[in-house]
């Protein structure tokens, strides 16, 4: 048996030469254009790397590749929007420095600076151009709510995007604050450009999003959202209330409710229906005008009745 092994050996040596001579007959006959080809690819790749080692410095100083503040430009900012965005964040990321317009950096360090903005939501793009020029497309965020904090001195309101994050609040007047849906009784206050920790306020700006636009013909006061104790802890009750006081139950924030709860947009129809039927949403209780539900409420609440009491 000890025979059959050595054997054996000789012949995959055997095979592995006759492999290995085919491979090196290939290079050296019909493979011989290929390594050629590989060899110059790498010889030139190889002193480009070592000239731009030595040139880099004094290429990216170079004052036709400098990129001035003035070569920034960045999507125009919604009309909601007074303050300087492009000015806040050369400033606070210190790009007011020597940028040039060949750093391979320089598209990643524009983004990660502008993504820290309050006001910005996310940056689309960032383009170079020789000139030199730099684009910078962004997505604003929208507000759609005023929160009221609980305990807050100077009793100014706060604005709040769709997806909870606190907007700088010097933008807006008083007046202006006035005219967005006010979410109520909310306790907690995070730092500007950061997002509520709070399941009240995610769901109250899905509540405000769906009244914004109808908020001041049907003459609606604010907002209150209050546990809901037949379900998971976060899950909240909305009402609505008209500047008259009256209390109209929402239900749910989308997604939260029960099979069968009217969507958004129905109950925003169910609001305008009313108010064209009877003048207002405040209208005088009667027969026909003292329920105004658009959920169910098995309970009554800070001593009204269902939805539609006064």
């Amino acid at each position: 048996m000890g025979r059959a092994k050595r054997r054996g050996s000789p012949k995959a040596e055997s095979t592995w030469a006759s492999y290995a001579g085919r491979v090196l007959e290939f290079f050296v006959g019909p493979g011989r254009r290929l390594v050629f080809l590989l060899i110059v690819i790498a010889t030139v790749a190889g002193g480009w790397y070592v000239a731009w080692q030595r040139v880099e410095d004094r290429v990216l100083d170079d004052p036709r590749y400098l990129v001035q503040i003035e070569d920034i430009h960045i999507t125009k900012p919604e009309p909601w929007i007074r303050a300087d965005v492009r000015g806040e964040v050369i400033r606070n990321a210190s790009l007011d420095g020597a940028m040039s317009i060949l750093d391979p950096q320089l598209s990643e360090r524009i983004a990660e600076a502008f993504e820290f903005h309050p006001w910005v939501e996310s940056v689309a793009s960032v383009t170079k151009a020789y000139g030199p020029r730099i684009d910078v497309g962004l997505v604003y965020r929208r507000p759609v709510a005023m929160v009221e904090v609980v305990g807050r001195q100077d009793l100014d309101l706060v604005p709040v995007d769709l997806h909870a994050v606190r907007l700088p609040g010097d933008d807006f007047s008083p007046i202006e604050k006035r005219r967005y849906p006010r979410l109520s009784g909310i306790s907690t206050e995070p730092l500007v450009g950061q997002r509520w920790n709070d399941p009240r306020v995610h769901g109250g700006v899905w509540v405000a999003q769906a009244v914004i636009q109808d908020w001041e013909p049907l003459r609606l006061s604010e907002i209150i959202a209050e546990a809901d104790p037949d379900r998971q802890p976060g899950i909240c009750l909305y009402w609505l209330v008209t500047r008259g006081g009256r209390r109209i139950a929402w239900g749910h924030a989308p997604g939260q409710g029960d099979p069968g709860e009217l969507s958004p947009e129905e109950k925003v129809a169910r609001l305008n229906q009313f108010a064209q039927q009877h003048g207002s949403l405040d209208a005088a209780p009667t027969q026909q005008t003292h329920e105004l539900q658009l959920a169910p409420i098995d309970r009554t609440a800070a001593g009204d009745a269902a939805a539609g009491s006064r």
